[in-house]
C-alpha cells in the first residue's frame, strides 16, 4: 500500500502478489455481489459477498475520485484511488456535497 502525489491529486495504491483478476472479469468486479468462480479461487462461501470492489468504487463516486484497476493473471492485482485535488467538490460518507 502506498500514496503519492499525482498530476490529479493523490493516488492511493494496495498492491497484491495473488492470482491476478482474468482480464474478462476486471469491468464486472466492481459491481455490487460480483465473485469470480475458478479452480484457484477458495470457494465462494470462503471469499466474501463481492462487496469490497462495488464499495470501494461507490464512495469513489461521491468523492469525484477515481478507481483503476491493474491485473496479471499469475502475477497479481493494484488497485488505485485517484482522489482530486482540494479546489473540486467533495461528498461525505453519507453523499452529502459540501464545498472544499
Amino acid at each position: 500500500m502506498g500514496a503519492r502525489r499525482h498530476r490529479e491529486g493523490i493516488r492511493i495504491d494496495v498492491c497484491d502478489t495473488g492470482i491476478g483478476i482474468p482480464a474478462q472479469h476486471q469491468a464486472r468486479v466492481f459491481e455490487a455481489f460480483y465473485r469470480i468462480d475458478s479452480p484457484e479461487r477458495p470457494a465462494a462461501h470462503e471469499c466474501g459477498l463481492g462487496l469490497g470492489l462495488a464499495t470501494v468504487q461507490r464512495l469513489a463516486d461521491l468523492q469525484e475520485a477515481r478507481v483503476r484497476l491493474r491485473s496479471r493473471p499469475g502475477r497479481g492485482t493494484v488497485m488505485s484511488v485517484v482522489l482530486p485535488a482540494s479546489g473540486g467538490h467533495a461528498h461525505n460518507l453519507f453523499g452529502n456535497r459540501r464545498d472544499s
